[in-house]
């Protein structure tokens, strides 16, 4: 009940207002999406309703101002008196194209984009989309994967953030066992492309990866810059250095080919990273490195360790003001 209360003030437009104002440095407040859905399709942690993109976006229009990726450490564009934002998108679905260029060009608003190039080029949906669209397309209640080293997994029944919690405790579970790429996990996804193979065409047509003249498209609007997310979307952390290094080298070197640009942004797939990654990560031309992890990014920000905070399909903009209002407290309080 406490917590809950906490959260309806900490979630009041005119308190993120007023605690920015008590703020002596700019601050940016960088977003981190994945995929858009339309409205009458499901949701999850990672989709976010079209309708609720725009709706977002057109508030915090109300309290602050959109920034270029390459403003993000620059004193002299960031605004001191209301809040910066900076919109990044990971993975590089084919809905940020169809679903959230429109919103984007609508209110003129400039976007990161973290592209896993290997996806591009190979047109192979992520092995997370078949696990969530087949547990959602198919109404799964109970899961019993013990034999193939997990659980045996209970979803709640009815649609909500309860029932993604019970998936996202599945997908937990599978990621700690290594990539897609390991025997484990290769066996984990060919069970659910085996039993559920009509999900496939329900991910292509909504949830593949941008192909690249898609991605030549929204460079061309001007508002669409492009990072890498890897070249393989693997956890970097539980690479062995040459495949390490090939994964954030490909990734460059297809973009840059792609887009006639350097790409600096990286956006390190799942959050994780190390100093082992991040090193590489710079001894590769990466400039900036994005966590998954909840901040602001102030004067005292490392460019290599750049904090989000994400928005779910689950969010409503006081949830998400909750999010900002409570960064902004934390964040005064560590600067005095």
């Amino acid at each position: 009940m406490v917590k809950k209360k906490l959260k309806q003030i900490l979630g009041n437009q005119t308190l993120t207002i007023i605690m920015n104002k008590s703020h002596k440095h700019a601050v940016v407040v960088v977003l981190m999406y994945h995929d858009l859905c339309d409205d009458d399709d499901f949701r999850s942690w990672l989709r976010v309703k079209k309708s609720s993109f725009e709706f977002q976006i057109r508030k915090l229009l109300e309290l602050g101002q959109f920034i270029q990726p390459s403003d993000l450490f620059q004193k002299d564009t960031l605004r001191k008196d209301t809040l910066n934002f900076l919109v990044t998108f990971d993975d590089g679905f084919v809905n940020n194209y169809k679903l959230a260029l429109p919103v984007l060009k609508k209110f003129q608003i400039p976007a990161l984009f973290f592209i896993s190039t290997g996806h591009t080029l190979s047109g192979e949906p992520f092995w997370f989309d078949w696990i969530i669209s087949s547990i959602q397309i198919y109404k799964i209640t109970s899961l019993d994967l013990r034999y193939l080293g997990l659980r045996d997994y209970r979803f709640f029944p009815s649609e909500g953030l309860k029932r993604w919690n019970d998936i996202q405790t599945l997908l937990v579970d599978i990621k700690t066992k290594g990539n897609a790429t390991d025997p484990e996990i290769k066996r984990v996804i060919s069970f659910f492309r085996k039993n559920f193979p009509d999900v496939r065409e329900e991910i292509i047509l909504k949830y593949r990866p941008l192909v690249e003249n898609e991605i030549c498209r929204m460079q061309s609007s001007g508002l669409c810059h492009f990072g890498s997310h890897s070249h393989r979307h693997e956890i970097l952390t539980y690479l062995t250095a040459k495949d390490l290094r090939m994964n954030l080298v490909e990734s460059k070197k297809f973009l840059e080919k792609l887009l006639g640009q350097p790409v600096i942004h990286f956006a390190y797939p799942n959050g994780d990273t190390n100093s082992c990654v991040t090193r590489c990560c710079r001894q590769n031309g990466y400039q900036f490195g994005y966590l998954a992890a909840s901040g602001l990014v102030n004067k005292h920000a490392h460019p290599m360790y750049i904090p989000r905070i994400s928005v779910s399909g689950y969010d409503s903009i006081k949830s998400l003001l909750w999010k900002i209002n409570r960064e902004i407290i934390k964040g005064t309080i560590m600067l005095k």
